[in-house]
């Protein structure tokens, strides 16, 4: 009862505080978090199956309540640990676990907001971008089930608001504050450090301060040593494929089988496919592996309509983001920023794709790219006036987010 009231007080506070925080989105802030606290309500009463709920979140769930009694912690990842140490402090309360969630999955909005707001450009185009992360069903139900993706999407988001403020202002702090957010979302998935690559990119070759792309001996020095470190993370690929891989089979399996509901629905994908043994086949895979990361279930793989449903609620937006990204340029002033942000995107894509066999997999994992590809759209859907550009971009050093 305790934690019902908690959550209560806190929702009405916080639409208290989007209205007058931001109240050009204010309308599709408290629609967002009314579906999302709809879906809460769903899976805390089980009035009916949800995609994504089922072995997962009880899982999670059945680990952290066992924590509690036990002195040898179950450990299944990161976010097992967390959930126990959460449900210490809330006497078990998944519901507020679950809320957690809920406010995270509202920070990626707010995020992107704030991207939006750094970059001085708002229209209709934009906001359609806000509305997107709204009411997209994917991004509803992961960020109000007991799943750690709200965790990742939230990070990631974030992550790209600093990159900007840095990209912005040139201050050294944000090159940390951004990493620390992708250190932070790769704590509870490792596949998102791909997109610390294309921010470091930008960290070595662009000077914020000169607006410009500058060469010296240590950058080309240190963008050798990162295209390394990246062939070598890229051909140890396996680290991102077992999600278990801490779980003792003899052991702890029980408890797996204990919690686990249905598998995964025979939906694998490209199974024809030869494993990829190094980084060059790998490379050679890659566009066929990352064009069924980003729009699986296609349409000739359906096998029936629980597919075109989930065609039409998430794979045709994807499509929808991923052809204004490509079909429109960016405004003077923010090529750079847009190429470098699709570069982070595209690499964490690869791992995520060699990591992904099947469309629910898919469709959880490239939700956590959703905030950076919808931020790439709506600069590059914004038309800005030549003229006031460069004022606005970068003479303004006072700025809110």
């Amino acid at each position: 009862m305790l934690d019902l009231i908690a959550l209560i007080i806190i929702s009405l506070a916080f639409v208290g505080w989007i209205s007058v925080r931001y109240p050009r989105y204010r309308h599709l802030l408290l629609l967002a978090f009314i579906l999302r606290l709809l879906i809460l309500i769903v899976d805390q009463t089980h009035l009916f199956p949800l995609l994504h709920a089922g072995r997962d979140t009880e899982t999670f769930d059945y680990i952290a309540r066992y924590n509690q009694g036990s002195s040898n912690w179950i450990v299944l990842t990161n976010y097992s640990k967390f959930l126990t140490i959460f449900y210490a402090l809330t006497d078990n309360s998944r519901l507020l676990a679950q809320f957690f969630n809920i406010l995270l999955g509202m920070g990626v909005i707010i995020a992107t907001i704030s991207s939006f707001n750094m970059l001085g450009i708002y229209n209709r185009h934009t906001k359609m971008m806000v509305a997107i992360e709204c009411i997209m069903p994917d991004m509803i139900i992961l960020s109000s089930l007991l799943l750690r993706e709200a965790w990742v999407q939230f990070f990631v988001a974030l992550s790209v608001l600093e990159f900007i403020k840095w990209y912005r202002t040139g201050r050294v702090l944000k090159i940390v504050t951004t990493i620390a957010c992708i250190l932070s979302a790769t704590y509870m998935h490792s596949g998102v450090i791909g997109l610390a690559v294309g921010y470091t990119v930008a960290f070595i070759l662009y000077n914020p301060l000169r607006q410009r792309i500058t060469f010296s001996y240590v950058s080309i020095i240190s963008l050798i040593i990162l295209c390394g470190i990246t062939i070598w993370f890229s051909s140890n690929i396996e680290l991102f494929n077992d999600k278990f891989s801490s779980y003792d089979s003899e052991s702890n399996q029980a408890f797996l089988n204990q919690a686990s509901l249905n598998g995964s629905g025979n939906a694998a994908y490209l199974q024809w496919l030869p494993p990829a043994t190094n980084i060059f086949i790998a490379l050679a895979y890659a566009p066929i592996r990352m064009f069924y990361f980003f729009f699986s279930p296609l349409p000739f793989d359906w096998r029936g309509p629980m597919d075109l449903i989930a065609f039409f609620i998430d794979s045709s937006f994807f499509i929808y983001l991923i052809y204004i990204a490509y079909k429109r340029f960016a405004p003077k002033g923010l090529t750079f920023l847009k190429r470098n942000i699709v570069l982070s995107i595209m690499i964490a894509a690869f791992l995520f794709s060699f990591g992904t066999q099947n469309s629910g997999t898919a469709m959880r994992h490239r939700a956590k790219l959703v905030a950076p590809l919808c931020v790439v759209a709506g600069m590059s859907i914004y038309k800005r006036n030549p003229e006031s550009t460069k004022k606005s971009f970068y003479e303004n050093n006072v700025y809110s987010a």
